[in-house]
């Protein structure tokens, strides 16, 4: 076991090289990587993508993945908020996650009635598919659906110009 130093030590080294990076990618996975899906009811809404969902005695912090929606000091952030309540709120919903975000918040796709509630904002004009985060297949139709609400200037696309979430946040920290 590695603890005579022979010619065999450069092996040795390498044993604990590979142990270290295994666990470092177990662990990596686990932060990345949440449990299988679940239902639970939706208690509150934050804002337009950030919800909080009673799941037995637990409530959680919920993001949802892929989109981005105005924050709360941008025009139509209450807009957003309002058609997620309208969806959400007080109903049952189906969560699978995807990972946990810098604040602790789980990020997860949100099913309601079988509709993903991310791709709904998307498609009335609500939110923007984010573009550092969105990265699926779905994200290429989510990108089209998007394209068409700003056509039809309906949601925040009626705003001439309206800034995005992230290029907000920048210039207001």
């Amino acid at each position: 076991m590695c603890m005579i130093a022979t010619w065999r030590d450069n092996d040795c080294r390498w044993q604990t090289v590979g142990m270290v990076c295994f666990f470092f990618i177990l662990v990596l996975s686990w932060s990345r990587c949440e449990a299988a899906p679940f239902n639970a009811r939706v208690a509150y809404v934050i804002d337009g993508d950030t919800i909080t969902v009673q799941a037995g005695e637990k409530r959680i912090r919920i993001r949802l993945w892929g989109i981005d929606t105005p924050e709360k000091a941008q025009p139509y952030s209450d807009a957003a908020r309002r058609f997620t309540i309208g969806m959400l709120l007080g109903r049952t919903v189906e969560i699978v996650p995807v990972q946990r975000d810098d604040y602790g918040r789980l990020v997860a796709s949100v099913f309601v009635a079988g509709r993903n509630a991310g791709e709904e904002l998307v498609r009335s004009g609500w939110a923007w598919v984010h573009i550092y985060y969105c990265r699926r297949k779905i994200c290429r139709s989510w990108r089209v659906m998007e394209k068409e609400a700003r056509h039809q200037r309906i949601g925040l696309w009626q705003e001439k110009r309206p800034v995005a979430p992230w290029v907000w946040k920048r210039k207001h920290r």
